[in-house]
């Protein structure tokens, strides 16, 4: 339990101020928790956000091959497999600049997860 439910009493602060602190540890410690949360949510999102631009890169480049194989049968022009290989690029040259905007946000994220900060800082306000 965290000390400052052991405090009774702040000098000459009123009761009602006691509470008000108590309150405002709860909303703070809910908030880190959240916020915690949020940490964990943004690390899944970008990995499936990098997984998602490979996959349609590899769609447009087995659409591409497709596109050429079936050409010599349907007398189409190399336009559609240069099409879908331009597309395949984009979706790769997302993913790489996804990659070097987010280089450093795993780096800062494992900061905060480094021997569970949210614990250790519970730890440092618990009382036993």
């Amino acid at each position: 339990m965290s000390w400052i439910w052991y405090l009774l009493h702040l000098g000459n602060v009123p009761g009602g101020v006691q509470e008000c602190l108590q309150i405002e540890w709860c909303k703070t410690c809910a908030q880190a928790h959240r916020w915690h949360e949020e940490c964990k949510l943004l690390k899944v999102e970008m990995d499936h956000v990098k997984r998602m631009l490979e996959h349609e890169a590899n769609l447009w480049m087995l659409h591409a091959k497709s596109v050429v194989e079936g050409a010599a049968l349907i007398n189409a022009g190399e336009g559609a497999g240069v099409y879908a290989k331009h597309q395949a690029a984009i979706q790769t040259l997302m993913r790489l600049s996804f990659e070097e905007k987010w280089r450093f946000v795993g780096q800062w994220l494992e900061l905060g997860e480094t021997g569970n900060t949210l614990a250790r800082i519970e730890d440092i306000l618990t009382i036993d």
